[in-house]
């Protein structure tokens, strides 16, 4: 995965965070060789810095294996409910005078073959909870608030 707007272990900037605008960073993917053929694709950003349970920002899912989502969307899949409790893209805000949090976007095949899904799964509903195992790709950006 990747982003022309920031690097792998980079800063995201602060235009895609609580204290900018709060739109979603354009983002690229390419499901690695040998991944799954024929199935959906899910796009996953967490806050693995929060406390306790891994801190969902968004969930996109009905994907193909490579694509592209421009910054503030739109999505061509459907976009799932994140831990603030709403439906799409919720940006990086931790709590101030906490060291930067990491945020990843993670790749994931989804184990069924492709079938319609209503928006606003939440990442119970899709994928069990965020998922232990190793995602496809990732991409890593940080946000701290000073």
């Amino acid at each position: 995965m990747q982003s022309p707007a920031f690097g792998d272990g980079d800063a995201i900037p602060a235009r895609f965070t609580c204290d900018g605008e709060g739109v979603s960073p354009p983002i690229r993917w390419a499901a690695p060789e040998g991944a799954p053929n024929g199935l959906d694709y899910a796009v996953l950003m967490v806050d693995v810095d929060a406390p306790g349970e891994k801190f969902v920002h968004w969930l996109v899912y009905g994907l193909s294996s490579d694509g592209t989502i421009p910054e503030g969307g739109p999505v061509h899949g459907s976009q799932g409910r994140n831990t603030f409790g709403e439906q799409g893209y919720g940006g990086p805000c931790p709590p101030p005078g906490d060291d930067p949090h990491r945020y990843e976007f993670r790749l994931y095949a989804l184990r069924s073959p492709p079938t319609p899904q209503l928006p606003g799964l939440s990442v119970d509903d899709l994928l069990g909870g965020v998922p232990d195992e190793p995602a496809l790709a990732t991409l890593t950006g940080t946000y701290g608030r000073g």
